[in-house]
């Protein structure tokens, strides 16, 4: 049986738990058989099993796929199903106490069912005693989800607990201390990861604050998002992913949204004493947004800018893909980095054509080139000499792109090039790219 892609829908628990988009290998795979394995969807369209295949089909532009329909629309029983279609998948820590958050859900609205059909048949107030095997007792609920993904009550417990206040974190503007939390739950143990959860819980400043970034950016060791979410859509963006996957932190998703209440973190995180490192001063502004989209209101923009100038104290890098907005804009303030999104060769002339004019008009900020990922041969030629500084990453996997280093000639190229015109150059951590070259014989 055959259905139009448009008129499935997947089910929000599916990107809560495992976040699936689809990787490159299954779209080549579709692209060339079509969709083998029928998607198992609940009458009204819902998508039960088969997520993945429904993004690749989605971004392939097919208009039909093969379905199979469950055989209940019940919500509860759609949610198990889902978690019980994914058993074979290899999960990390975070993703299977997620499914006993939500299998630990769907036992206590099922056990409210059964209470209220109690009460129907024999009268308000009766109670039905439930039977589970023995020897659980206490916390059966508990224990039968948590059984269901391989831990303890007591673990999966702990687990969920760190989970909810990674997410919580996330919801205050602290992402990089929530992906601390996430990726000790996910690579160390669920009993280091409680005890950072415990830390930041303790430590939770009443106002908002910066957020610490974590190792792999060393020029700024604070993040700042007074604005998330943004309309570029680009296939590989991680903070996109961050925001669909957490809908409790991120209330809008990755629709725009001016979080105001932060525009106090500039004055209530202490500036660091004693502190050798210039980066100590520093703060990334909006790194899950680009602030100068064009869908972004001027408002926003002057109070973020407002905050920016009552706080000399910090150094404020900005960074955009809609360069053009710099030259609108009046007053920016002095202790603000101008930065450009440089991934593919046809942003060079936007990039050239707004810091001319801001050099032009005698602007003095420092001015930089963020070219992360870099994701073709980019040439400037005298145009890098508008630029103070240059910073070369590749692309990070995300549920739509896998990790994919440039060509070392490209990145050869570019270092070059800033060489020649004096800028300062930034290799970013995740940039492992070498030349291998053997002479030939």
């Amino acid at each position: 049986m055959e259905r139009k892609v448009s008129d499935l829908k997947p089910h929000p628990l599916n990107a809560k738990i495992y976040g699936d988009g689809c990787d490159t290998e299954l779209m080549e795979s579709i692209e060339k058989k079509g969709v083998l394995v029928p998607i198992l969807i609940a009458g009204d369209g819902r998508i039960v099993s088969g997520h993945r295949r429904y993004n690749a089909a989605q971004m392939l532009g097919l208009e039909t796929v093969p379905v199979s329909v469950f055989h209940s629309d019940d919500d509860l029983d759609i949610q198990e199903a889902i978690i019980h279609s994914n058993r074979q998948r290899e999960k990390t820590t975070e993703q299977r106490t997620r499914e006993y958050q939500a299998l630990k859900k769907v036992e206590r609205e099922r056990s409210k069912r059964r209470q209220m059909e109690a009460g129907e048949m024999y009268g308000k107030g009766a109670k039905v005693k439930e039977n589970f095997p023995e020897p659980l007792g206490k916390g059966q609920t508990r224990d039968l989800a948590a059984a269901e993904v391989g831990m303890s009550g007591k673990t999966a417990e702990k687990a969920s607990h760190v989970v909810d206040t990674a997410d919580a974190l996330e919801a205050e503007g602290r992402e990089e201390e929530a992906a601390e939390i996430r990726d000790t739950l996910n690579n160390k143990s669920v009993s280091a990861a409680h005890r950072k959860a415990e830390e930041a819980t303790a430590k939770k400043e009443s106002k908002p604050v910066f957020n610490k970034v974590n190792e792999n950016i060393d020029w700024a060791k604070w993040s700042w998002n007074p604005v998330t979410g943004c309309k570029h859509d680009c296939s590989y963006c991680y903070a996109e992913e961050i925001a669909r996957r957490f809908p409790d932190a991120f209330p809008k998703g990755f629709d725009p949204h001016f979080r105001e209440e932060r525009l106090a973190a500039p004055v209530n995180t202490p500036v660091p004493s004693n502190s050798d490192d210039p980066g100590a001063f520093r703060v990334f502004v909006c790194s899950m947004a680009d602030l100068f989209g064009k869908w972004v209101p001027d408002e926003w923009i002057e109070k973020v800018f407002s905050a920016i100038r009552e706080n000399p104290q910090w150094t404020f890098l900005c960074l955009t893909k809609n360069p053009k907005r710099y030259t609108m804009l009046d007053d920016i303030p002095e202790n603000v980095w101008l930065g450009t999104t440089v991934d593919r060769q046809f942003r060079v002339e936007d990039a050239v054509s707004a810091y001319r004019a801001l050099h032009g008009n005698g602007d003095e900020h420092v001015r930089f080139l963020s070219c992360e990922p870099l994701l073709e041969e980019i040439t400037f030629g005298v145009g890098l000499s508008l630029f103070d500084w240059v910073i070369v990453g590749s692309q990070s996997k995300t549920s739509k792109m896998q990790e994919k280093q440039p060509e070392w000639r490209w990145v050869e190229n570019l270092l070059t090039d800033a060489r020649r015109n004096g800028c300062a150059v930034y290799f970013k951590p995740n940039l492992t790219c070498r030349p291998k070259e053997v002479p030939d014989a």
